[in-house]
């Protein structure tokens, strides 16, 4: 059976007409390497489309249908794919993409203009994309859903990096403040944020929930579920949006260079607070200092258990 990068694909094609298998465990995400056709299909022109995503790929060939199925063996992708605008979440000839693969026909024929297109502007126009993370949510909804983002991802660096990298549990308000304001700078810088998020909003949201701590039982309670590879699949998902934030995993042994960029910006005391720069698209530093203020008051009463 064919190799593709680091997954196994187990094929079966149907060549009845408009048939269509369910019930397989698949993982469409991301694309690659072309995969080799059975010979009877190996020169026909196939034009792959995405469809009921997680259960089946149908090819289109006239005058009938074939849908091949696939039984994989994946790993987890890496904090680039989910960092990738949605433009490129599925781009078949993005060259950087690293875990799983998608069934496309192999040796398509080409023009002299098409192989000079570039394939990061070109991209199938029928290749399913995922939505953008802020769809159907209304700006409130969308200003809690962000802090849940972070609030999640510093009880996972707490929990899975041992507070390698944040630490806010046990630390002051001022150091809770900065960590905040290192992910709104970076989701802004990142375009992970959208530029009509309202921070106004979401530092008044802050100002409530970075009290208590919030980890993964807690968003699925709250949001119904929890997933990571909610995104590859046109959801959406509080771990995925930190990590295309940060640019890596709440379980990687080493930080991306751009959060230790990012880091190396904000001082640890309270001259985060003299350049006014530093908040000026996040909301303003007037906004900040309320927020620390609060902090600081909410810290004495609720203490540092942060389980309530």
């Amino acid at each position: 059976m064919p190799r593709c990068g680091t997954l196994r694909w187990s094929a079966h094609v149907l060549q009845r007409p408009g048939s269509v298998m369910k019930g397989t465990r698949m993982m469409c995400a991301l694309v690659r390497e072309p995969f080799i056709l059975p010979h009877r299909f190996r020169h026909a022109m196939l034009q792959p489309t995405l469809n009921q995503i997680g259960r089946c790929l149908i090819i289109h060939r006239a005058p009938r249908t074939a849908t091949a199925l696939f039984t994989s063996h994946i790993g987890f992708p890496s904090a680039t794919h989910l960092a990738l605008p949605p433009a490129l979440g599925l781009q078949p000839t993005c060259r950087n993409m690293s875990q799983s693969n998608v069934l496309f026909a192999s040796k398509p024929r080409r023009n002299k203009r098409a192989k000079q297109a570039s394939p990061k502007t070109s991209p199938p126009g029928d290749v399913v994309r995922p939505p953008a993370r802020w769809t159907d949510m209304t700006p409130d909804e969308a200003a809690e859903w962000f802090v849940d983002c972070f609030r999640l991802r510093m009880d996972d660096d707490a929990v899975w990096a041992h507070c390698k990298y944040h630490n806010v549990y046990f630390r002051s308000p001022l150091a809770t403040v900065r960590e905040f304001l290192v992910f709104c700078t970076l989701a802004v810088e990142r375009d992970v944020a959208p530029p009509y998020l309202p921070w106004p909003l979401v530092l008044a949201k802050a100002n409530k929930m970075l009290v208590f701590a919030f980890e993964k039982s807690d968003a699925a309670e709250k949001y119904g579920s929890e997933n990571v590879f909610a995104e590859l699949l046109g959801g959406r998902s509080l771990r995925a949006t930190g990590i295309a934030i940060y640019g890596f995993w709440f379980s990687d042994y080493e930080p991306s260079t751009v959060f230790e960029e990012a880091d190396c910006r904000f001082p640890e005391d309270a001259s985060l607070l003299d350049d006014a720069a530093r908040f000026e698209r996040v909301g303003g530093i007037h906004r900040w200092k309320r927020l620390l203020a609060s902090l600081e008051t909410e810290f004495k009463t609720h203490g540092r258990q942060w389980d309530e």
